[in-house]
């Protein structure tokens, strides 16, 4: 191996973010490559290590970097002085292209290099080397900064590490609980050929004038293999009718029902979550669709925070690929939608104008408009505060369960009477209960 080599991996290692890739390079350089890291190798670990925010590691890099640099700068000024050291006793044969002023190797080159000759691209290289201390000092800044600037980070980034190694391991975060079918007395069933089902609808329609509608669609249909937000997406192949188009539509015809019962304009409140990755494409695409036929006044758009993005199982921060020195971020996820609703004051608007119900819509899912009537119906004549509409699941079907939680030994834990549980989670703890 040489430095062009080592230099050709690290560059790979900065392109995919493999922080321990490049660490493994470094040690094998020191010892069974023979290879002295140039001023390229420093600054890609330096970038390396600062994605990572491996500040402690990065910090000990950049400082032995520039001690480094400083012995020397001050051991060029000796030799260049009036009375020069003499070169050490174990000196290799002397460098002829060094003493020509022309080595290309430096610190690679196998000879020995006496500081007092002057280089031809001596100035040249001193400029790269300060260039290169100055990108390395930079990425620590970055790193500081990021971590100084919120404290959680380095909480939540451990948090997330030890969670991904507890998926990569396998450790169900719910093991030693046992599920079990909820109550019968917390279910109701709806079946839209039945009278029950037309009652609950009936209810639920003289309750509808206080009803909200809120969509988290901060997400991007990447999953899905399309480039735009997932409200774009058809929402079946006939027409082509967007998601949102749909949701618009039922908002619409709800309100022109309720308008003749009641001989008054109703307008119901549509709240859209957005995130950085959407905000600006949900608004243009509603404003080029004319809101889809609602007032543009009664939808909001409220944009979410996002987290740093993460590349594997260790934790690995992923860059901005437009930004080098920025970090690639996500929306949080569609729970941020309740403190939404508090801090932006949207809810305490909504109460003080007498609304009393908040259906909370996927962004994605087009079934609830079927049954959100009844849903809503039987909220209001069970008095429920919160209340889920699910189907029958089969069995391994990749979707999250309603179901009650139970302590398989007597420790003194209370009973979970009704909690949402990922599939991923739920199969582990059948398999273990037999």
């Amino acid at each position: 191996a040489d430095i062009r080599a080592l230099n050709t991996f690290l560059r790979g290692c900065v392109r995919c973010g493999d922080a321990v890739a490049a660490r493994w390079a470094f040690e094998m350089a020191g010892s069974a490559w023979r290879v002295v890291p140039d001023g390229v190798a420093h600054v890609a670990l330096a970038r390396l290590l600062s994605q990572s925010l491996a500040l402690k590691e990065l910090r000990a890099h950049v400082e032995a970097r520039r001690e480094e640099r400083e012995e020397r700068l001050k051991a060029v000024a000796a030799a260049r002085s009036a009375s020069p050291p003499p070169p050490p006793a174990d000196a290799p044969l002397a460098c002829s292209f060094w003493a020509a002023g022309r080595c290309e190797r430096g610190a690679n080159c196998r000879f020995y290099h006496d500081l007092s000759v002057v280089q031809l691209d001596e100035a040249a290289e001193e400029a790269d080397a300060t260039d290169a201390q100055a990108a390395m000092e930079l990425h620590l800044s970055h790193a500081g900064a990021l971590l100084g600037k919120d404290a959680l980070a380095r909480d939540a980034l451990r948090q997330a590490r030890r969670l991904l190694a507890e998926s990569a391991a396998a450790v169900n975060p719910l093991a030693g609980w046992r599920p079990t079918v909820p109550a019968a007395e917390l279910e109701t069933k709806l079946y839209p050929v039945d009278s029950e089902f037309r009652r609950f609808e009936e209810i639920g329609l003289s309750e509808a004038a206080g009803l909200c509608f809120v969509l988290p669609a901060g997400g991007l249909g990447e999953r899905l293999g399309f480039s735009g937000i997932k409200l774009a997406l058809p929402c079946e192949i006939a027409t082509g009718t967007p998601l949102l188009q749909l949701y618009a539509a039922h908002i619409c015809a709800l309100q022109h029902l309720l308008a003749e019962r009641l001989g008054r304009v109703v307008r119901l409140p549509f709240l859209i979550m957005t995130s950085a990755d959407t905000h600006a494409k949900t608004e243009l695409f509603l404003a080029s669709h004319d809101h889809f036929g609602l007032a543009a006044e009664q939808v909001t758009l409220l944009q979410q925070s996002t987290v740093p993005a993460l590349a594997d199982a260790a934790g690995t921060f992923v860059l901005d690929p437009l930004d080098a020195y920025s970090l690639l971020t996500k929306p949080h996820g569609h729970g941020d939608v309740h403190s939404l609703l508090h801090t932006s004051g949207v809810a305490s608007r909504w109460l003080r104008e007498g609304r009393r119900w908040v259906y909370l819509l996927q962004d994605s899912s087009t079934n609830y408009f079927a049954t959100h009537l009844a849903a809503l119906g039987v909220s209001a004549a069970r008095g429920l505060g919160v209340n889920f509409v699910a189907m029958p699941r089969r069995a391994r079907m990749a979707l999250g369960v309603l179901c009650s939680l139970q302590r398989e030994r007597g420790d003194g834990s209370l009973p979970l009477p009704l909690l949402p549980v990922e599939y991923n989670q739920l199969e582990p703890l059948l398999a273990a209960a037999g």
